[in-house]
């Protein structure tokens, strides 16, 4: 990604906007695409990006704004071996325009022209049958895509052609395609299936398993980058690992295996598995506590997260800081990746400002200068975190805090305030107005979130939250936030230099850089020496009673049995080896 041979010799030459492939999909979307004159588009999305033709469609919903019938230059939208598209949280005019523009295509085992039961709910659209490949055939993604394509067509000239038609175009599609099938409407439609996860090659099944932060309240509409190439190439090669390769614990790198740790309890659940609080079982640090992040690799390939997890784990393995997670080991199994951290068993801020309902602003201000010397030492060392929010934001039994979750972090930023970032990421409450507008981005959208985060620590709301996701964005570009009385002078002046809608203007932007902030007079009697160093003590310290407490963690994750389960979506082809996963401290540096 980001370079491709050119110009003699082979010499790799950089391509801007391409460093990943959403990246590359958004920045030729905005700087081509939306530009041009064009007034139909018609887009095609081949398994999970379908999900970055969603992200163009919010871009194009909050251009609305500013132009009423942005949005409609999008006709229709064909996808094929979607694997999921709908979140419970999307806003209604997306979840609207999904359910009458989008389509999707994939093989099952009812003939060509079925309509497909039970894919409205991990769809949101309508969904036709392509038949199903010979038995004496090996599964090839790329016999989808040749099968579908006449009926994707036929779609596109049936949506222009009736643009004005109410109700969902696809559901009169599929009468009309039934027919050039010659089959009968009214019965060439799938069975339902028996439970959630039954039909579509075990799509749904993924598309269901839990996503959010360590609470599990706000899910960040994390931009997924198609795995289309690769999906394509091992079908088209017919790679697949052999039958003695299945579902197991195989250790591929021969070194710690989770039969190392004994499994305590389940403490989260995220988008690609859970957290368990372990126990180490021997060695130097045995009888040490952990937590021991569990992420399926079929899920992690399915979502197009291959990279971003590589990411992660890289930050996770450079960075030492106190309020960083600390990344203790990494390694990997056949089916799944393991991340063990430090067990921060404070609970989440997110959890401590709901019970407390809002923040005095001193232990506010506390919570933020921790934050604040996080985020600093991120960018200087060319790191964009691009998802604050209090659900990643860990306690201690101290009361110190820690940002947790990398997932959606873009490392080895040359120039973390140069605006070169196109990836549409975050979440809905915390993110920049200029990713609304569909402009590039650089550090600054850190500081929006931090502003923002401030703000909900001291008057235990977001500043321009609404239920209607497009109101809610359309305030965040258009809108000043509501600055409630009992904020103070600093409080408020922090805030509205940290929540300027231009990046340029933004305190922390300037030629002081983060400086601007920590000099700040919000910040006044905060001694960040001692902060840093841990001498300042917490306004607040858990309610912790031994180093395995779980007193924070929501009970609907403690009835949950702590075990290392057989990944039953996983499928042999989509087994990825995450090359040098593996993390021995001892062997490996780290930023200080």
């Amino acid at each position: 990604p980001g370079s491709a041979s050119g110009g003699g010799g082979g010499r790799k030459v950089f391509i801007q906007d391409s460093s990943s492939p959403e990246e590359h999909t958004m920045g030729v979307w905005d700087n081509l695409v939306a530009q041009s004159a064009a007034a139909e588009i018609y887009l095609l999305a081949y398994g999970n990006g379908a999900v970055l033709a969603k992200d163009v469609l919010i871009r194009q919903l909050a251009r609305s704004k500013e132009r009423e019938d942005e949005v409609n230059r999008i006709v229709a939208v064909a996808c094929i071996e979607s694997s999921s598209l709908l979140e419970s949280d999307d806003a209604k005019d997306i979840s609207d325009f999904i359910a009458s523009r989008f389509m999707d295509w994939e093989q099952t085992e009812f003939p060509e022209g079925f309509l497909v039961s039970g894919t409205r709910v991990k769809l949101g659209c309508v969904a036709l049958s392509v038949g199903q490949m010979g038995a004496d055939e090996t599964r090839n993604a790329a016999w989808s895509v040749g099968r579908a394509m006449p009926s994707v067509f036929r779609f596109y000239d049936y949506a222009v052609q009736h643009s004005g038609a109410e109700g969902p175009i696809g559901v009169a599609f599929a009468r009309e395609e039934a027919l050039v099938h010659h089959l009968d409407p009214a019965t060439a439609v799938s069975p339902a299936p028996a439970e959630a996860g039954a039909a579509g090659d075990g799509a749904a099944g993924a598309a269901a398993a839990a996503g959010g932060g360590a609470d599990g309240k706000r899910a960040s509409s994390r931009t997924k980058s198609p795995g289309m190439l690769s999906g394509m190439l091992r079908g088209l090669l017919g790679r697949s690992r052999g039958e003695g390769s299945g579902v197991g614990d195989h250790d591929m790198d021969r070194g710690l295996t989770v039969n190392d740790f004994d499994l305590l309890k389940v403490v989260g659940k995220g988008a690609f598995g859970k957290v368990m609080l372990v126990r180490k079982k021997s060695g130097s640090d045995g009888g040490e506590v952990y937590a021991m992040k569990v992420l399926k690799k079929s899920m992690i390939a399915a979502k197009g997260q291959v990279e971003h997890t590589k990411a992660e784990r890289s930050i996770l393995c450079e960075i030492r800081h106190p309020f960083v997670v600390c990344l203790q080991y990494a390694f990997q199994s056949e089916e799944k990746l393991y991340l063990i951290t430090d067990y921060y068993s404070g609970g989440s801020l997110f959890y401590h400002l709901r019970k407390s309902r809002g923040f005095s602003e001193n232990r506010a201000k506390f919570y933020a200068a921790e934050l604040f010397l996080a985020l600093q030492h991120l960018h200087d060392h060319h790191i964009i975190y691009r998802d604050l929010k209090l659900e990643n934001v860990l306690m201690d039994h101290e009361g110190h805090i820690a940002l947790t979750d990398f997932g959606l972090s873009k490392n080895q930023v040359d120039d973390v305030f140069e605006s070169q970032l196109t990836t549409f990421c975050g979440t809905a409450e915390y993110i920049a107005p200029e990713l609304l507008k569909g402009q590039k981005y650089g550090a600054a959208v850190d500081w929006w979130s931090f502003g923002i985060l401030i703000y909900e620590m001291i008057g235990f709301r977001t500043p321009f939250f609404d239920k209607n996701r497009k109101l809610m964005f359309y305030g965040i570009i258009n809108n000043e936030p509501t600055w409630q009385p009992h904020f103070s002078a600093s409080a408020t002046g922090i805030m509205k230099r940290l929540l300027a809608k231009s990046p340029t203007r933004r305190l922390g932007s300037g030629a002081e850089g983060a400086n601007e902030i920590r000099n700040h007079k919000f910040f006044a009697d905060i001694d960040f020496a001692s902060l840093l160093v841990k001498t300042l003590k917490p306004p607040f310290k858990p309610d912790v009673k031994s180093l395995t407490d779980a007193k924070y963690v929501p009970k609907t994750y403690l009835n949950d049995t702590a075990q290392d389960s057989i990944d039953k979506s996983a499928k042999k082809s989509t087994n990825v080896d995450f090359e040098a996963f593996t993390y021995i401290p001892s062997q490996q540096g780290h930023l200080d």
